[in-house]
């Protein structure tokens, strides 16, 4: 579903929109005839009817007019909305296209709206005006959870991204703070060793120091 056609859509389809798709008229009876013995309550059934779903080409259609199957990506001839959108139209504008069909008469269609959610079917019925969100909406609904979807996908990839680099940035940091030790215990050990050699130098200078005066008594004696 392209999000920017879900009220067209919505205002196509109309109950419509909530119909539970069956093989054939004789499953369709079947259903309602249980349903009306068991008084169960009531259900709106879509039959597969041969040939529906084959909408007028739009070679012919007019600018800002086109089939309202557009509205949903990659359909399927097959797919139930296929035939629900049989016939139907999207308009780019209200005012636009009741200027065609009146130019127009013999204009063949079901419904026509627009992606503000404005309605026109071939009885004249016209739908438009301010249109509010509709509460429960199956068709926003369906949009609204793949734009979430996204979003979620989205922010889950930022996430991953984001946890890349905090572990590489861990592990520059772990390979600083071994190299840092390694330091430390290099400067340690230079340290020590110059421990060692200021020790043996003085103990060298006391034993040298030791030799000389040995030397002088000698000499005076």
């Amino acid at each position: 579903m392209k999000a920017e056609y879900a009220k067209a859509v919505e205002a196509l389809l109309g109950a419509s929109v909530e119909a539970i798709a069956v093989a054939d008229f004789p499953t369709a009876q079947r259903i309602l005839a249980q349903l009306d013995n068991d008084k169960i309550g009531s259900v709106c059934l879509q039959v597969a009817v041969p040939g529906a779903g084959s909408a007028e080409a739009g070679a012919n259609l007019p600018a800002g007019l086109k089939p309202a199957t557009e509205a949903i990506a990659h359909l399927e001839a097959t797919h139930p909305a296929a035939g629900l959108l049989s016939a139907c139209y999207l308009a780019d504008d209200l005012a636009a296209f009741l200027d065609f069909w009146r130019d127009n008469p013999a204009f063949s269609f079901l419904l026509v709206a627009t992606a503000k959610g404005d309605l026109v079917d071939r009885r004249g019925l016209v739908f438009g005006g301010h249109h509010k969100k509709p509460a429960n909406s199956i068709v926003q609904r369906e949009v609204d959870l793949r734009e979430t979807g996204k979003a979620v996908v989205a922010e889950q990839k930022a996430h991953d991204e984001q946890r890349g680099l905090i572990d590489q940035v861990n592990l520059t940091l772990t390979a600083a703070e071994q190299t840092l030790e390694q330091k430390r215990k290099e400067v340690l050990t230079a340290a020590q060793l110059a421990a060692t050699v200021n020790s043996e130098e003085k103990n060298a200078q006391r034993a040298a120091d030791e030799a000389a005066n040995r030397l002088s008594r000698l000499e005076t004696n």
